[in-house]
């Protein structure tokens, strides 16, 4: 079939597009989120030992091949600012482009250049991807190692020999290393090589001596890459994870589903949630203010279930284009749902899932091919599908490239460069402890740093925040707002240090009562804003530098 040179270009424009949105969030600078700042203030480690014991600080969690990267990158550009963050997030950036060329060839052996580029942008466009493939958490790893083990999988499917059969076992193992969803990973995979293995016999030749040769080949190759994350799981996962697991276990009671009642309120939020973690494997960066900009917000479950809709007919598609893809898609949803309703993988947030987006979104891309020609054909304008095409996919990665310039929100660091012009102590809020912790870890660790209402950062069973919550864990305790007064209380001048402070958005007067506090005994309180931190500087009127008036 003729390709026109257009054709040979687009993939290409798409995928520089998508590389020129990484570049720019990196180079934009964010401040590392609240999960990040947790997680990166335990590094560097003191040894290898550590590796392989959990986490000191904050009840964080990582995988094995993240800790070893986060660890390098922390004893190579040192604790303080933004390098290391800069290196893990370049590193992160290579993995999740490495991916999407990996999948893109992948999906070329069975879609069509309109289809795999679509799927490409789709995949590579929404909000959440841009977050977790620029992003310390061991997500992306995840992600790369789900392409991999898919293009070995599919290259031993083609000629099942010892050495691919030793390169999928090999890839298997670099799938425990990074990413703690490897039997996930490898279940889905697997799923998707039986799948193919007994679509190439007719049904009553599934007993034949080479379908019996092939099964049995395929048995012994998926046990054995099963043993390995069961033993995997066992000796490191499971171990490390134990207080991370311990302090957060009641975290997602919500969004498991629940057998004894299939059609309970429980199972119909549950239920929602799911389609709103497919959702966002897909939307386009801004899209959500394109919906409230329409004024469609009421309208989300619907638009959801239309998103499903749309790969349910793609997946009628994906079975006649590639068993191996639809088998994968079909047994990684299967186990991923077994093990949420058995309460261990909750289905809360995408990042969790990047892993699946090689299987969810190439099918949806299909569904919306299918959607698009036929309603142009409906139309009479069926010539004009590669135009739509062109013009949807150019869009979301432009999009995507505008976004990437969009995603401070929590931003400290220069509010920490300022409390160095005015000699005073420092109160950190307890939302904002974590990014000190990880940005300027020497204000916390030097004994003759002046830190006020620090809380114990130590790693047990309980989480960090509950110091400062009340018992439903949503807004701050009455005893921490005691306890900062008692921290504050005097006329000596004192900075003030807020972010991540979402339980105060939730209450009438925000941050107001902390300044109130600071204010009680004769201070005035100045303060300077960045997107989603507060800094103020409370002194006596004539103690306040003229910088400050």
């Amino acid at each position: 079939m003729h390709i026109s040179r257009y054709e040979r270009c687009l993939p290409v424009i798409v995928f520089a597009l998508i590389v020129i949105s990484r570049i720019i969030a990196i180079v934009d600078g964010r401040d590392p989120g609240f999960d990040q700042a947790m997680l990166m203030a335990n590094f560097p480690l003191g040894s290898l030992h550590n590796y392989f014991q959990p986490l000191p600080l904050f009840e964080q969690a990582t995988a094995l091949g993240s800790v070893v990267l986060l660890d390098l990158a922390s004893n190579v550009f040192g604790t303080e600012g933004l390098a290391r963050i800069h290196a893990i997030r370049i590193w992160a950036a290579l993995a999740a482009c490495l991916g999407y060329f990996i999948l893109y060839h992948m999906l070329r052996q069975s879609f069509s250049i309109w289809e795999a580029t679509l799927a490409l942008a789709l995949i590579a466009a929404p909000n959440e991807v841009l977050l977790f493939t620029t992003n310390p958490k061991n997500y992306v790893n995840a992600f790369l190692t789900s392409c991999l083990l898919m293009w070995v999988g599919q290259a031993y499917l083609k000629n099942p020999d010892e050495r691919r059969a030793a390169a999928f076992l090999g890839v298997t193992l670099l799938t425990c290393i990074f990413a703690f969803t490897a039997p996930f990973i490898v279940a889905a995979t697997g799923g998707g090589m039986l799948v193919a293995t007994l679509s190439r016999y007719p049904r009553q030749d599934w007993t034949s001596p080479p379908a019996r040769r092939d099964l049995l080949r395929l048995t012994v190759l998926g046990l054995a890459a099963v043993i390995c994350c069961l033993l995997f799981f066992l000796y490191f996962t499971k171990p490390v994870t134990i207080l991370d697991q311990t302090a957060y276990a009641n975290r997602y009671d919500a969004v498991f589903l629940t057998i004894a009642s299939p059609f309970s309120e429980h199972n119909l939020y549950a239920g929602k949630n799911i389609l709103k973690v497919f959702y966002l494997m897909i939307a386009p960066s801004y899209s959500n203010e394109l919906i409230f900009w329409l004024g469609l917000l009421q309208y989300m479950t619907v638009i959801h279930l239309l998103c499903l809709v749309i790969s349910l007919i793609g997946f009628l598609t994906l079975w006649q284009r590639s068993k191996f893809l639809a088998g994968g898609l079909s047994t990684g949803i299967l186990t991923i749902l077994i093990a949420n309703t058995a309460h261990i993988l909750p289905i809360a947030s995408v990042r969790h899932f990047l892993f699946l987006t090689p299987f969810v979104v190439p099918c949806f891309a299909l569904g919306l091919v299918r959607v698009i020609e036929f309603t142009l054909t409906r139309l009479k304008a069926q010539a004009f599908v590669p135009v739509v095409l062109s013009v949807i996919m150019l869009a979301m990665c432009g999009a995507a490239a505008l976004r990437s310039g969009d995603l401070k929100s929590n931003e400290v660091s220069d509010h920490l460069a300022r409390i160095d012009e005015f000699p005073a102590p420092l109160w950190v809020y307890y939302g904002a402890q974590p990014s000190v912790r990880t940005l300027r870890p020497a204000l916390i660790l030097d004994p003759n740093a002046k830190v006020l209402g620090l809380l114990p950062h130590a790693s047990t069973t309980s989480s960090w925040m509950l110091a400062a919550r009340e018992s439903q864990n949503r807004l701050t305790s009455e005893e921490y707002f005691k306890q900062t007064a008692i921290a504050l209380a005097g006329q000596d001048p004192v900075w003030l240090l807020f972010t991540h402070y979402l339980s105060e958005t939730r209450v009438p007067d925000g941050l107001d009562r902390f300044i109130g506090i600071a204010e009680a005994d004769g201070r005035v309180c100045q303060t300077q804003s960045a997107p989603g931190s507060l800094l103020a500087l409370c002194a006596m009127p004539g103690d306040l530098p003229h910088n400050w008036r």
